[in-house]
């Protein structure tokens, strides 16, 4: 199914808007957010809960009446439009499909409602039917059919409308972890066959790492950093960002001719991209870390927890200043490792991150 109405950019300017919390405090839900999306990206909303994503999707939507800034699509204003006018369509976690009518005829509904003529309806159905591989279920009710199922007559129903951006708010939060893998596959598949603009939004780190062009972090309304899954992962902006993207461990301590000394650890031969502070902050990722010899030793280190993760071990260790440290390393390790063991810290130096 190819996206036919033309890809446009999404441009976010300046959005603002704030509630009012039950004690009468005003909550800044957006605070001057503003996000370039060009057409055809796949761009996840990820942050905790309250953290503005999801009134930013409602606000694309028109669900939400922003305070102040605009939005653009393909150059045209929409934020000024109502909802059903606007070239765009939502999927919802609920799924919201009609339970009395069957896949083919939830998917009709939206465009028998815009008077589309009746051949056009029946042949968009059958593409989108076949796009989600739901043709042989077209008759069935949503009661007959399994979560994932369901789910995807929900996002052939929104595409049969082919709108210009797609935005998605946590579909696949009520599926069971097995089925959202599928799904996320699933996705990027129709992504790249349909050319649609997708905007999904999560509090779901892997799922963001799995599916994103690109992803937007947010926090307490506020958009803290836009970038690749790669780029947020290995060179978080901030703390924040580094906490909440993956595992990790925040190393503080001072740094001199590439020498870092802190929380119990000393580290040498640091990258040169590490800049020399008397006051610095590094991250490791606990793939970084290893209890193995080949690597620079950082210091003697106790073994707090082990975990067993089938292709890996995760293990907390802790310094000998009681600093938390977060190493995974090869499960071959597993009988050699006990609790309450001293045993010697190596670490990647080119995989260590430096936070502003």
């Amino acid at each position: 199914m190819e996206q036919e109405q033309g890809w446009a950019d999404l441009q976010i300017n300046a959005l603002s808007k704030s509630f009012r919390d039950p004690k009468g405090a005003q909550v800044h839900a957006l605070d001057g957010v503003s996000l370039s999306i060009p057409a055809g990206e796949f761009i996840v909303l990820l942050g905790p809960s309250g953290c503005g994503k999801t009134t930013l999707l409602r606000s694309i939507a028109g669900f939400e009446k922003i305070d102040s800034g605009h939005i653009n699509l393909g150059g045209n204003r929409i934020d000024l439009l109502p909802p059903h006018k606007r070239p765009v369509n939502t999927v919802f976690q609920s799924y919201a499909l009609f339970p009395h009518m069957s896949v083919a005829q939830n998917i009709a509904f939206g465009l028998e409602n815009e008077k589309i003529d009746k051949n056009e309806v029946k042949a968009r159905v059958g593409q989108v039917l076949e796009l989600v591989k739901l043709t042989e279920l077209a008759d069935r009710k949503p009661s007959q059919m399994s979560g994932g199922q369901q789910q995807r007559a929900a996002l052939a129903r929104a595409l049969a409308k082919k709108p210009k951006v797609l935005l998605l708010d946590e579909p696949l939060a009520a599926l069971d972890l097995k089925l959202r893998k599928s799904m996320q596959f699933e996705l990027k598949r129709i992504h790249r066959a349909t050319g649609t603009t997708f905007v999904f939004v999560t509090h779901d780190q892997n799922e963001a790492m799995a599916l994103g062009d690109r992803i937007a972090v947010f926090n307490q309304g506020k958009l803290q950093q836009v970038g690749t899954p790669f780029e947020i992962y290995t060179a978080p902006a901030s703390e924040f960002v580094a906490n909440f993207i993956g595992e990790s461990t925040l190393l503080q301590g001072k740094i001199s001719g590439q020498i870092f000394e802190g929380d119990g650890l000393r580290i040498t031969n640091l990258n040169q991209d590490i800049n020399a502070n008397a006051s610095a902050k590094l991250i490791v990722r606990p793939e970084a870390f290893t209890l193995m010899q080949g690597q620079t030793s950082c210091g003697k280190v106790e073994i707090k927890e082990v975990i067993f993760a089938g292709d890996s071990l995760e293990a907390l260790l802790v310094t000998q200043s009681g600093h938390e440290v977060k190493v995974k390393t090869g499960a071959s390790l597993l009988s050699q490792l006990n609790v309450g063991q001293s045993v010697e810290l190596f670490v990647d130096v080119n995989q260590i991150g430096q936070i502003a």
